[in-house]
């Protein structure tokens, strides 16, 4: 039986002491993002990052379904702001999955982001956000747990009959939560269909046109010990297969 293509993009990440070499590039990614993606019966695949457009579009076009994953803050110049509580930036890695996006979106993908991937969405289609949800008092919740990230920490409220709704069939939930930047100005063509107990978004979709979904905290972690975890990739991944 196929199994849905769903791209997922590593980045560069520079090893010091590595066979003799005082500085090595190699490339990241977590593996739960992977493991969680097969799991829900997807064959996921790993994207190199690169600059080169013409490549990407090819490697693009040969998927199904394009996924966003975590990782360092969006620098703010892509909504227009200077840093001020932005903590540290990858240009590099900024302008690939940009461009990866952008090719994803001209294909007509589907496309699902993961915490800095969905500030990446939401900057992406005119949006904006909260370099720091704390230092700007947006925030009244711990947003960085202290505790194991594979392990819920605070309640989000969740839209009926929304994306993360279907996902979970619960209108309230405990996530794990890894962040201090948030969406601020929604993107026009968005609805916020999820919200921390302070009013934190947690979770975007798009309104009309391929689904464009974007979750705030971790379900790749918790995914091992949490059939909640799982849920969003299956459902996100059922989503793929009924456009198709």
């Amino acid at each position: 039986m196929d199994r849905i293509k769903i791209a997922v993009p590593t980045y560069v990440y520079e090893t010091t002491n590595y066979l003799g070499e005082s500085s090595y590039p190699l490339l990241r990614i977590s593996q739960d993002y992977p493991r969680s993606l097969a799991a829900a019966g997807a064959s996921p695949f790993m994207i190199a990052q690169n600059l080169d457009s013409d490549l990407l579009a090819y490697q693009m076009s040969l998927m199904d379904a394009l996924v966003i994953p975590g990782g360092d803050d969006l620098d703010p110049s892509y909504y227009h702001e200077e840093p001020n509580y932005t903590a540290e930036f990858k240009p590099l890695r900024d302008t690939f999955e940009w461009q990866l996006l952008d090719i994803a979106v001209q294909q007509g993908k589907p496309i699902l982001g993961i915490c800095r991937g969905l500030q990446i969405l939401n900057v992406y289609f005119g949006g904006s956000l909260y370099q720091d949800i704390k230092a700007q008092g947006a925030s009244q919740v711990k947003h960085c747990q202290d505790n194991a990230i594979r392990y819920p920490w605070h309640s989000v409220d969740i839209v009926p009959a929304s994306h993360v709704h279907q996902a979970l069939g619960v209108t309230e939930t405990r996530v794990n939560s890894l962040h201090h930047q948030a969406v601020k100005d929604l993107a026009p063509g968005f609805a916020i269909t999820a919200r921390a107990k302070d009013g934190v978004v947690e979770a975007i979709e798009s309104t009309s046109g391929p689904l464009r979904w974007g979750i705030q905290w971790h379900p790749e972690m918790l995914s091992l010990q949490s059939p909640e975890g799982q849920a969003i990739f299956n459902h996100f991944l059922d989503q793929v297969k009924a456009g198709l």
